[in-house]
Formats: structure tokens, C-alpha cells, sequence
């Protein structure tokens, strides 16, 4: 194995010849290194220092498609490693940096496709747009706090990438930064994060284990793009005021999205082609939904519209509905909007041109509802009987419903019940003796805390069966079932997806 060291030489810009690197001057600070005219095999050793000045930049295409290199090892000195300094070199297995380093430049390691093992500066602030591009071999890389900047295109295509920590540093996740590194399964997002920009995990079709927090104020076009196992369950937070056009698009195995009271507009195409998402929880801060922006969902039945709303009326209640917004969703069957004449009315002549407009159905009225000493809400049937399917309401008086009262819906002829996600808890013998009862589908999932359901809430309701809309939850409810001492009813907890 060739080892390559600088020696000195007569003049400050090039080392004589035969001498393996050339050096020039950066002012009076120091040198700047690239690759003589000699050949270079094996391992690479950048020193130090040069005519008793340190070395500090690796200068552009220094050793561009150098394929006999096997290993680099970067010493204390160099701040900067250049522009396209090592790409296309495709023998490399390993690099070794100091902490001087502080700069990656633009295609530095690009094209590096044997490259499985870098050990980075822990001053590192910024990695250049396609830095690592085309690494294929790169399996994981750890990266400093400080980090500031991963630029656009920084791992497009390392492909063999499974886990990667975002440093907390990162403000903004670039333009396909990690687009198309097909086996990334696990990713953390700092809170620093406010922007997920464009195609930024596009294709990562492996990607599994993902949260987006509160701090992410938009998410960029195609961001989460054709991902075949992205979560079964998908909460947006209400930081979040844009979802790009095709955002979360193609995402096979999606089943059920939940969007916090914050979000303003839904673009073109965002869940187009999700086939397996069953139910969209859309709160009343969402004034657009853009072009087929569910095209082809064909698995969607449930759209809960203004979900957070207060009780009011008014033309700022209703969003702007692309009218091919839903386009090829014909399992659609229920399109859930407040107790309100006025908003029922709109959104009937909203969805009319789509021929959804028989799904839209109220929130169930006649209820009665108890202030509780938290400030929320308790629901029980109101005086007049309830039949068929009834929805109990997330939102009243502009506080949340969270508790359905003991006995609250005894002996009644419902058919169906919608429980929607702010109820933590159903009383004893809420839904008893409720001969007609068929289905209870529960939205409150295990990624919130489930529904914590009296082991009597539903006796002598014999025909009832429970469906859930992630795995999580599935077990999480059956466990729950079990440890209240009503296993009988764990057997009739559904998973939707397999519906």
C-alpha cells in the first residue's frame, strides 16, 4: 500500500517534480493541496503542513477520479475540503477528517461508490449541494451538532443509507436531499427544522420511522413523494401552514392522516394515489384544498371537514374546493361537516360537481353535552331518540369533546357511531344494550393515547365490532380490552387497512 506525504520544495506554488501533490498559496495563511503528476493508488494522507505553513483547503477536483485511491485521511489543518475534491473516486472505501475541518464543498465526495466508512470533523458546519451524492456503499453517517447547512442534493442516491440524524443545528432540509436513497428506513428531524424543501425524501420508499415536529412551518412539493411503507398513521402538526402539490403523494401504505388546526392550504396532488388512506381529519384553519389533491384514494371513506370548528357560521367557514379535489375516490362514503344549516348547505353545493354530494352528513344534533370541571365537554343522547348512524362532534362551544358520559347512549337504536379523536374516555354502560349497534369505528389512535373504554361500555351490545385505523392502535385497543377484563370484545377489533 502506497502512502503519499508532501515534502518540501523551492518555490510556494508546486512541489518539484516527482512530488505527488502541488501546493499554492492562500495569501500568507497558509497552502492550498491537489494532485501532482504522479499516479495515486492506496492510501492518501493530506499533511499538515507545507514549507512550515499549514495546509488548509483541499482545492477543486484535487483528486477528481483518482480510482486507485483506497482511503483518505484528512490532518489537522485543513478547513476546507474543495469543490468535486475526491469525486468520481470510485476505489474509496474509507475517510478519516480532523476536527478542522469545517467546510464540505459542493460534489465533494460524489461519485464515491464504494465509500462505507467517513469519520467527520466535529466542527463540520456545511455539507455542499451533492457532497455525497452517488455514494452508494454509504450505510450510515454521523454528523455534528453545529451543522448548519445540508445543501441540495446532498445524498441524492446513497442507496445502501438506512439511518440518518439530523443535526439540530439544520434549519431547513434542502431540495432533494436525500431523494431517492431507497433504503433510508429511519430519520430524525430536529426542532430546528422549519422547512422541508422540495423532493427532499422523494423515492426513499423504505422510509418507516419518521415524525415532523412542530417547528416545520411548510412542507415543499413531492417532499414525501412515492414511499411505499411511510407511516400507516400520519399526524401533521398546525406549524405547518403549506403542504406542497404531490407532498405525501403515492405513499402506498398511508391510512389515515390527521391535520392540526393551524394548516392553511392543501396543494395539487398532495395524497393523490395514497391507495390505502381510509380516513382525512381536515381542521377549519384549511382555506384551500388544491387540484385532485386526493386523486385516486381509492380506499378513502371517511373526510372529516372543519374538524376543530366552534359553532359559527360564516363565508370564512368554508374552504375552496378544487372540484376534482377527490377525483376517483369512489369509496367515499362519508364527508363529516359541523351541525350548522348554513355550513351543511355549502358544503352539499361544494361537492355536487364532484357527485359526493349525498355523502356529506352532519355532525349528529339533538345531543347533550356537559361542561366538565377541565373545561371540556361530556356527551350523552339529548331527548330525542337517536337511530341509524349518529357522529359525536370533536368540538363544542369551541372546547373539545372528550368524555362520553356513563350510560350516555344506553338502550338506543343506533346502527353506527363515530368517535372522533379528542375522546379519552367512554363511561360505564355508555353504548349498553344497543341491540342495532354494528360498528364503532374509533379515530383516537395509539400515537395520542387511546380511548380508554369502561369494560362495560358496551354489554349486551352484541353485535358490535370496533375499527381502528393503524396496527398501533389495533393492538393498543385489543391490550386495553384485555387489561379492563373485556376480552370477549377484543375479538371484534378491526384493522381497517384490512377491510
Amino acid at each position: 500500500m502506497n502512502m503519499y506525504f508532501a515534502y518540501p520544495a523551492l518555490k510556494d506554488y508546486i512541489t518539484c517534480d516527482p512530488g505527488p501533490f502541488e501546493y499554492e498559496r492562500v495569501g500568507n495563511a497558509g497552502y492550498r493541496i491537489r494532485k501532482g503528476v504522479a499516479e495515486m493508488s492506496g492510501a492518501l494522507i493530506i499533511p499538515a503542513t507545507f514549507n512550515n505553513k499549514p495546509v488548509m483547503h483541499i482545492a477543486d477536483n484535487a483528486f477528481a477520479n483518482c480510482t486507485g485511491i483506497t482511503s483518505v485521511q484528512i490532518s489537522d489543518g485543513v478547513i476546507i475540503v474543495g469543490v468535486g475534491a475526491f469525486s468520481g473516486c470510485t476505489s474509496l472505501l474509507s475517510v478519516e477528517m480532523q476536527n478542522s475541518v469545517m467546510e464540505i464543498q459542493d460534489r465533494a465526495f460524489e461519485g464515491c461508490s464504494k465509500l462505507s466508512s467517513i469519520q467527520m470533523s466535529n466542527r463540520l458546519t456545511r455539507i455542499g449541494a451533492r457532497g455525497f451524492a452517488d455514494c452508494t456503499s454509504l450505510s450510515s453517517i454521523q454528523l455534528p451538532s453545529g451543522m448548519e447547512i445540508i445543501d441540495n442534493n446532498a445524498f441524492e442516491d446513497c442507496t445502501s443509507l438506512v439511518n440518518f440524524n439530523i443535526p439540530s443545528g439544520i434549519t431547513k432540509i434542502a431540495e432533494k436531499a436525500f431523494w431517492r436513497c431507497s433504503s433510508l428506513k429511519n430519520v430524525q428531524i430536529p426542532s430546528t427544522v422549519t422547512e422541508i424543501g422540495n423532493y427532499a425524501f422523494d423515492n426513499c420508499k423504505e422510509l418507516s420511522n419518521l415524525q415532523i415536529p412542530g417547528s416545520v412551518r411548510s412542507i415543499g412539493n413531492y417532499a414525501f413523494a412515492n414511499i411505499d411503507f411511510l407511516w400507516q398513521r400520519m399526524k401533521i402538526p398546525g406549524s405547518v401552514v403549506s403542504i406542497g402539490v404531490g407532498a405525501f403523494s403515492n405513499s402506498k401504505y398511508l391510512s389515515c392522516v390527521q391535520m392540526d388546526n393551524g394548516i392553511r392550504t392543501i396543494g395539487d396532488y398532495a395524497f393523490s394515489g395514497c391507495t390505502k388512506l381510509h380516513m382525512v381529519i381536515i381542521p377549519d384553519s384549511v382555506t384551500s384544498i388544491g387540484e385532485g389533491a386526493f386523486e385516486s384514494c381509492v380506499m378513502l371513506m371517511f373526510v372529516c371537514i372543519n374538524a376543530n370548528m366552534s359553532n359559527s357560521s360564516s363565508t370564512s367557514d368554508i374552504l375552496e374546493l378544487d372540484d376534482s379535489a377527490f377525483d376517483g375516490c369512489q369509496r367515499l362514503g362519508r364527508i363529516i361537516v359541523p351541525n350548522d344549516d348554513y355550513i351543511y348547505n355549502e358544503y352539499v353545493a361544494e361537492f355536487e360537481a364532484q357527485g359526493f354530494e349525498d355523502m356529506v352528513v352532519r355532525e349528529t344534533a339533538g345531543l347533550n353535552f356537559t361542561l366538565l370541571e377541565n373545561g371540556t365537554y361530556e356527551v350523552s343522547k339529548g331527548a330525542d331518540p337517536l337511530v341509524g348512524e349518529i357522529i359525536i362532534p370533536s368540538m363544542y362551544n369551541g372546547e373539545p369533546v372528550t368524555r362520553i358520559a356513563d350510560n350516555g347512549f344506553i338502550n338506543c337504536a343506533i346502527e353506527d357511531v363515530i368517535i372522533p379523536s379528542s375522546i379519552e374516555t367512554i363511561g360505564e354502560n355508555a353504548f349498553a344494550n344497543c341491540d342495532n349497534l354494528g360498528m364503532a369505528i374509533l379515530l383516537r389512535t395509539a400515537a395520542d393515547g387511546i380511548t380508554d373504554i369502561s369494560a362495560t361500555a358496551f354489554n349486551g351490545s352484541d353485535n358490535v365490532c370496533f375499527r381502528v385505523f393503524d396496527e398501533a392502535s389495533y393492538y393498543a385497543y385489543y391490550e386495553h380490552f384485555v387489561s379492563v377484563g373485556a376480552a370477549d370484545l377484543a375479538q371484534y377489533i378491526q384493522f381497517i387497512m384490512y377491510i
